[in-house]
């Protein structure tokens, strides 16, 4: 059974949002390999990288998000002082590991 517009858009979006490939493979009634082949591998996303999803799929700023979160220019994962950083390093980090997630910028689409 082939995917339909509406129902791939609502597989991304659930995936983005941190449902696992399991449970978006029962809610559609299909099988884990079915939703495999149109959503990739579906590698494991960390609490942190699906809290700043789930901000930013929200509409906060990278710099709401890392006020949200608490994030300071000291983690180890990222040193910088610019606010906002952080939660951009996130968000592209996610993309480079195949996640689809839209740009809001459209020059940068």
């Amino acid at each position: 059974m082939r995917w339909d517009r509406d129902e791939l858009e609502w597989a991304r979006e659930c995936f983005r949002s941190g449902d696992t490939l399991e449970e978006i493979a029962e809610w559609s009634g299909r099988s884990v390999a079915a939703v495999v082949a149109v959503l990739g591998s579906g590698q494991r996303m960390t609490p942190t990288e699906q809290e700043v999803l789930s901000l930013y799929m929200a509409g906060c700023s990278f710099r709401e998000i890392d006020s949200t979160r608490g994030a300071t220019s000291k983690g180890a994962a990222f040193r910088t002082t610019v606010p906002g950083k952080a939660a951009a390093a996130v968000i592209t980090n996610l993309r480079r590991k195949g996640v689809s997630i839209p740009h809001r910028n459209a020059r940068a689409a």
